[in-house]
């Protein structure tokens, strides 16, 4: 039988050079900015994305996205 790990990744908008940009830790302890390379940093690791789940959203009208919570597995060997 196949065996997994699962990990829940905090993903939100920070300050990046200046800039404000999507921030994640990665597993390899460091931080990514960008979605795209917070899902490339976790694919490196053998991390597959299951879920997104919007976690916090703002405004009044217009409702956006402040944080995200990620949802990963991978095959355990």
């Amino acid at each position: 039988m196949e065996k997994w790990e699962y990990q829940t990744v905090m993903v939100s908008i920070g300050n990046v050079n200046g800039g404000r940009s999507w921030v994640a830790d990665t597993p390899d302890s460091s931080r990514a900015a960008g979605f795209q390379n917070i899902l490339n940093r976790y694919g490196e690791h053998g991390w597959e994305l299951v879920s997104a789940v919007v976690e916090e959203t703002v405004g009044d009208l217009a409702v956006s996205a402040e944080k995200y919570r990620l949802f990963f597995k991978r095959r355990l060997l």
